[in-house]
């Protein structure tokens, strides 16, 4: 497994933190009973005739190359030149984050490999699809908020990845672990799209942690996100990481719903480490889970790491510069 390149590691970082937007007034009512009302309808928001398209084929096809033992990434750039827009996109990242005279600038996939190596090009590959997809369905009434979404499960995704390769061959599949990152909560977008402004006043007041409104939305998003995930053809294996990221750490669950789960708790302390690379807004607040609320270190450890957590940590926060350019709509 190779790691991420200089160039890569080296694009320019996140933008500092915004000026904290005055408090946002608490939900009413009213609100509380339509978004009650809300998050029990999922079983029918599935059955709905308003399906959502099915996942890229080639989000897809990429979890079928393993990047450990992808030799030159020929398999790869061949993929990728499929889509001719994916390419270039993936050329202006490559180009951006190459040091000036260093290289020559990327102007296909073979040469974009070549730049940000296997690992890194297929995770930009499959965050870009997967942002592609999404954004196509689902909608809100503000811009910072899907910026905000969007960085948290590209953390989750990175934290999950270098998770995977921590523990070792024979785990978890570590392209695998970045998409279970990126889609773990894929049932929040889907209940965006259905009330846009409604989910956008639930997020920002802090997803109602500590009520039963809080208890409503983690079983409606959980199981949204698995079922719209089935029925647009995801493996088994993610829709089973969106059915269960909330589900705690037991012998029952598999690795990667477990994995997903500690990265998912992870963003702010990436934030710690990246020097302001990576932030995490006040407004809207980062996160289903208010806090860790898990010994983490000990769950890692029971799952066999045996390096501590704070260099997967310092690892994803050196990627900062990456995830701030797969971030969407930066304010």
């Amino acid at each position: 497994m190779d790691t991420p390149t200089l160039a890569a590691q080296q694009v320019t970082g996140m933008a500092a933190p915004r000026t904290a937007a005055p408090a946002t007034p608490p939900l009413s009512r009213d609100e509380r009973q339509a978004l009650s009302r809300l998050f029990r309808q999922w079983p029918q928001m599935v059955s709905t005739e308003r399906l959502i398209a099915p996942l890229p084929p080639l989000f897809l096809n990429l979890l079928d190359i393993d990047t450990g033992v992808a030799g030159d990434g020929r398999e790869l750039a061949v993929l990728i030149a499929r889509d001719a827009s994916l390419e270039a996109r993936l050329c202006a990242l490559a180009n951006l984050s190459a040091v000036a005279g260093a290289a020559d600038r990327a102007a296909d996939a073979a040469s974009v490999v070549g730049s940000l190596g296997p690992v890194v090009t297929t995770s930009a590959a499959l965050a870009d699809l997967f942002l592609c997809w999404t954004r196509r369905w689902s909608t809100t009434p503000d811009r910072a908020l899907p910026a905000a979404l969007w960085q948290e499960y590209l953390v989750a995704a990175f934290c999950a990845r270098e998770i995977a390769v921590a523990l070792g061959e024979g785990m978890v599949s570590p392209d695998i672990a970045f998409a279970g990152g990126l889609v773990h909560d894929l049932g929040t977008l889907v209940l965006c799209a259905a009330e846009p402004g409604l989910m956008s006043r639930f997020i920002r007041t802090g997803y109602g942690h500590g009520t039963g409104l809080n208890r409503e939305f983690v079983e409606a998003h959980s199981e949204l996100g698995a079922a719209t995930l089935m029925q647009c053809g995801a493996p088994a294996i993610l829709c089973d990481v969106a059915a269960r990221h909330h589900e705690g750490f037991s012998p029952e669950e598999s690795a990667l719903a477990m994995l997903v789960c500690v990265a998912d708790h992870l963003h702010a302390q990436v934030a710690i480490r990246s020097r302001g690379q990576v932030t995490v807004p006040r407004d809207p607040p980062a996160g289903c889970f208010p806090d860790a609320g898990y010994a983490l270190e000990d769950v890692l450890l029971a799952m066999g790491l045996q390096s501590g957590i704070d260099d997967i940590l310092l690892r994803v926060a050196r990627q900062g510069g990456l995830i701030r350019h797969l971030t969407p709509d930066r304010g």
